[in-house]
């Protein structure tokens, strides 16, 4: 069973008077148009996988039908039948997004939030109460918004996908881009309009800093020698089962590989006190080991095995 919503967008100027638009312009918009309602559904926890399908007939002198397509499994159809989109959160997205509820009202959607904000930076959020917050600014304006389209304004990859649906505007003879009424073939008075003086204001914001950094932990490894780089005191090691890189702390050390006090031959061992520190940055997880104290140089053995002990002379 499939639930539908039809919505419109458009993009407006002298280059596309004839219907015409660069794929190149096109299809990265479109792309993240449809990047933009699946990461929605991500941030306000959608049970539901959400399709956007742009119809082959949909190209109207720049203007283009987008369908939202939502696929119910069998156990869903009777509950969803009877309470439409309401119940299955197409009108959520709908209103998110900038289009009329089913009821025919206007909700503010996070192209309208970003127009409104105008780039200006917040002091403040509250949080009035479950379903609403309040956005301060510095010019002591205020901004009230449910608490799912703050949510979606707050998100960095929504936001990315916002600056690539508006990027278009940035090309000579592409002024405008619009949601309409898809409803309303005839009517092109825009629910909202994003003029190219705006592009700015819809640039995406940088993440916040996410380093996240464990206590360090101090950890003895018996090590292996991989490769050396006195230039920048690196030293490439394996654990055995791990190769990572390690910064020699190590002074007392340094110098007597410097003076050659300390050579390394085939097969040698190490025994090093390492410093052991985690970061997640952009996202990323990352392992910092800086050996701290070298224990013990190992030579390789090179001598068989007795089963007693013996002392060579």
């Amino acid at each position: 069973m499939n639930i539908t919503q039809k919505a419109r967008i458009a993009y407006g100027g002298a280059a596309i008077e004839n219907g015409a638009m660069d794929v190149r312009d096109l299809a990265p918009a479109l792309i993240a148009f449809s990047d933009l309602v699946r990461q929605i559904g991500d941030v306000i926890g959608s049970e539901h996988s959400i399709k956007v399908m742009l119809n082959a007939d949909s190209i109207r002198r720049g203007s283009f039908d987008i369908t939202f397509l939502l696929d119910v499994n069998i156990l869903e159809q009777a509950k969803l039948f009877m309470s439409g989109a309401e119940e299955s959160g197409l009108k959520a997205f709908m209103e998110l997004l900038g289009w009329t509820s089913l009821a025919g009202g206007v909700g503010m959607g996070i192209f309208s939030l970003i127009k409104k904000v105008r780039g200006r930076r917040i002091t403040a959020i509250t949080h009035e109460n479950d379903k609403t917050s309040t956005l301060h600014f510095t010019d002591n304006t205020t901004i009230t918004v449910i608490n799912n389209l703050l949510n979606v304004y707050l998100n960095v990859d929504c936001r990315k996908s916002v600056e690539k649906i508006v990027a278009p505007l940035a090309r000579s003879g592409i002024d405008s881009f619009e949601i309409r009424d898809a409803n309303d073939s005839a009517n092109k008075t825009p629910l909202e309009r994003i003029g190219k003086e705006e592009l700015a204001n819809f640039k995406a914001p940088e993440a916040a800093a996410d380093e996240v950094a464990t206590e360090p932990a101090e950890q003895v490894l018996l090590v292996k020698i991989i490769s050396l780089n006195f230039n920048e005191g690196k030293w490439k090691l394996t654990d055995g089962d791990n190769t990572f890189w390690a910064a020699m702390e190590d002074e007392g050390f340094n110098e007597k590989v410097k003076r050659s006090e300390i050579s390394f031959s085939k097969g040698v061992t190490l025994r090093i006190r390492f410093r052991i520190e985690q970061r997640i940055v952009g996202g990323v997880l990352s392992t910092t080991h800086t050996a701290v104290q070298v224990l013990e140089v190992r030579e390789a053995p090179n001598q068989i095995k007795l089963d007693f002990d013996y002392q060579q002379k």
